[in-house]
């Protein structure tokens, strides 16, 4: 959510340290389901090709709204599908997106409501939602 705002007010730089961050969380996430080690990208070359083309989807290709919407897009979708069914504790993650709870966060169940629903929103939108928009 972070980079779709850094990215509606032009702060594009902003938007990329946002992806990046994200990008991180997203290969441990890779990294922890193929038992390799992702900090610092140490096995990150070990991952099945497939992975590696869904990293690949999420590089920012331009320093443009539309380039870091795609980004975001691709990353977006990527993290859900790598967190459906998971029960994931969300520490971290609700002190990073101040969204004040705690315990353990299932993206099936609608513990995290008002952001999966936004975040949707904006997927399936293309990136033109609330004054979004990738043009």
């Amino acid at each position: 959510m972070h980079a779709a705002v850094a990215i509606h007010r032009g702060n594009l730089f902003r938007a990329v340290g946002e992806l990046e961050y994200v990008r991180k969380l997203y290969i441990d996430l890779l990294g922890d389901r193929c038992k390799l080690e992702s900090s610092l990208n140490r096995e990150i070359d070990r991952l099945p090709e497939k992975e590696k083309d869904a990293i690949r989807s999420t590089f920012v290709t331009g320093e443009n709204p539309a380039a870091l919407w795609t980004s975001l897009l691709n990353l977006t979708k990527l993290v859900y599908q790598e967190l459906e069914g998971q029960s994931v504790p969300v520490t971290a993650f609700s002190m990073r997106s101040g969204m004040g709870f705690t315990g353990t966060m299932d993206p099936s169940r609608s513990e995290y409501g008002w952001y999966a629903d936004r975040m949707n929103t904006i997927i399936n939108s293309g990136g033109q939602y609330a004054g979004y928009s990738q043009g």
